[in-house]
């Protein structure tokens, strides 16, 4: 039986939250006064990294217990079902009511619009912020999702003549090492082949899998070494336990490398601020280190252990954490709706408040009918099987903030 993880629906609800904080904090005007404010609600987009770990972990996790210790393998037709079931028809009903309701960039009655149902909008620059703009990480879902059986198989074959569990596990975190660099690699040459060096254009070759698969790798070792732990070596086996009894230690050095990221770079809040390749590329190795640091003490360790984690595991940020993936889907077309209600012409608390306040009341709700109506008993007759029980909590995509742009 899989092992539960239960402090992990409170990282999506933390991820989720901060998504929304960056896209509220543009209707806000924080983007519009560069400042400290402007920059860390500029840079809350690290949400996507947090995101792109738990994915990483939790889908690779089964694949790399069987390579490790002869569990059975998962069966790549269920996977595949289960995947498509838990990211597509919400993701088809909220595309579809917003384009109803709101008049949406790309997506109409016509055959155009295909390519937002089928999740290509991202391999045309022109139409990467069309449709619903934030869906641009669930094409890179759907890439993973494809790449992840094979690259099981692949790691499986290479590791078939290891002698001992030992070698099998060098082999895995080796072999993740390496696509880890192959991502690093991919991300510098797409940088330098562009025109300007000075201002980062985001295209296809900077958003597609290739560009993000060294956060998803993070989330993938973190799998391989809960699966192993008592064979990490000695300086791997120390950080494990340091985490396992000490989380806040992470947490602080995932802050540490956000203010770094929000602060440290020369980067601006402005929205759509310049942002040289450099940059950019020191901005997305710290993203991938505070999605490590945060989601690390969600699955190192004994989940009642420490203030940190009895706040991870607190009923309301679980529920929001269960829900996420509609707040993900819904959360922009309420801004727009609030927006267009006037809803900054009324403001209670501070703007910086006042309109994530307003975006989560309207996400959540949408997000409950989502779940409750759709996602849930979708996702139970998918995991229904005679002689079992249904799973306690489904792996949620990953979702993730519109598409990184500079500032």
């Amino acid at each position: 039986m899989r092992p539960r993880f239960p402090l992990v629906d409170s990282l999506r609800a933390i991820a989720a939250l901060a998504i929304l904080g960056t896209h509220a904090a543009f209707f806000a005007g924080a983007y519009g006064h560069p400042g400290l404010a402007a920059q860390l609600a500029a840079r809350l987009e690290v949400g996507v990294a947090v995101f792109f770990v738990i994915s990483g972990f939790l889908l690779y996790r089964p694949f790399v217990a069987a390579h490790l210790t002869g569990d059975g393998v998962p069966r790549t037709g269920a996977y595949t079902v289960r995947r498509l079931a838990r990211i597509v028809p919400a993701y088809w009903l909220a595309l579809t009511v917003i384009a109803l309701a709101t008049p949406i960039a790309g997506v109409g009655l016509n055959t155009g619009a295909l390519r937002y149902y089928l999740f290509g909008q991202i391999y045309d620059t022109p139409t990467i912020g069309f449709g619903l703009t934030q869906a641009w990480s669930l094409c890179v879902e759907i890439t993973f999702y494809a790449f992840l059986p094979l690259w099981a198989w692949g790691v499986r074959a290479a590791a078939r003549r290891a002698s001992d569990a030992g070698r099998r596990l060098r082999i895995e975190l080796v072999a993740l090492g390496l696509l880890a660099l192959f991502s690093v690699v991919w991300k510098v040459v797409v940088l330098l082949l562009q025109d300007d060096h000075d201002q980062v254009v985001i295209t296809p070759w900077l958003i597609s899998l290739p560009a993000h698969l060294d956060e998803f790798a993070i989330g993938m070792a973190l799998a391989v070494m809960s699966v192993r732990h008592a064979e990490l070596s000695a300086s791997a086996g120390r950080a494990w336990r340091t985490v396992a009894r000490h989380p806040g230690l992470a947490w602080a050095a995932g802050g540490a490398a956000f203010l770094v990221a929000a602060a440290g770079l020369g980067i601006s809040g402005r929205f759509l601020a310049p942002m040289s390749g450099a940059q950019y590329g020191a901005l997305h190795a710290l993203y991938a280190v505070v999605g490590a640091c945060l989601f690390a003490p969600a699955v190192i360790g004994d989940p009642g252990h420490g203030t940190l984690r009895r706040v991870l595991a607190w009923t309301p940020l679980v529920w929001l954490g269960t829900v996420s993936y509609g707040i993900y889907l819904w959360h922009d077309a309420v801004l727009n709706r609030l927006a267009a209600w006037g809803w900054g012409d009324h403001v209670v608390l501070h703007s910086y408040l006042w309109w994530p306040a307003g975006a989560l009341a309207g996400a959540a709700i949408c997000a409950a009918v989502s779940w409750y109506a759709l996602e849930r008993p979708l996702l139970d007759r998918v995991h229904r099987r005679p002689g079992r029980t249904v799973p306690p909590a489904p792996v949620v995509p990953t979702p993730a903030p519109a598409a990184r742009t500079p500032g």
